[in-house]
């Protein structure tokens, strides 16, 4: 089993995300506490620099074992059942970022608040399907 907490370099609108908003802090603690690593929690992974990431990850003798997903959702809107076409598209072009960050990182994608809500005011069978079609996007 691995101790790993769970960091944000933005601010976020929902928690528990330790340091949010300094990832550098985070990482020093979390390898001063002797953490085997971290989950990121991303709105976009445009938002971290691959190279510094790795530098301190290297220094700080930590791994990154798995990237959030949820504030794409929670802070933007943005998510994979979205019934509004252009958050959804926003929502399957992160999850793609994600996903090649994570694959250099030797990471995994968790799939949780991106996800979204259902609306109970649609027919859900049509949201379902929608968010099965993303998924499908997203892994080709």
């Amino acid at each position: 089993m691995f101790k790993v907490v769970s960091l944000s370099p933005t601010k976020a609108k929902f928690g528990p995300l330790l340091f949010a908003g300094n990832l550098l802090q985070g990482l020093k603690k979390a390898s001063e506490l002797g953490y085997d690593g971290v989950e990121i929690s991303l709105r976009d992974a445009k938002e971290i620099n691959y190279s510094w990431l790795k530098k301190y990850l290297l220094k700080l003798n930590l791994k990154v074992y798995g990237i959030a997903t949820g504030q794409t959702y929670y802070n933007d809107g943005f998510s994979l059942y979205n019934s509004q076409s252009d958050k959804q598209d926003k929502a399957i072009q992160r999850m793609k970022e994600h996903i090649d960050l994570a694959n250099k990182l030797g990471s995994i994608v968790i799939i949780g608040g991106i996800r979204g809500k259902l609306e109970l005011d649609l027919p859900i069978e049509r949201q379902l399907n929608s968010g099965k079609e993303a998924i499908r996007e997203i892994a080709e």
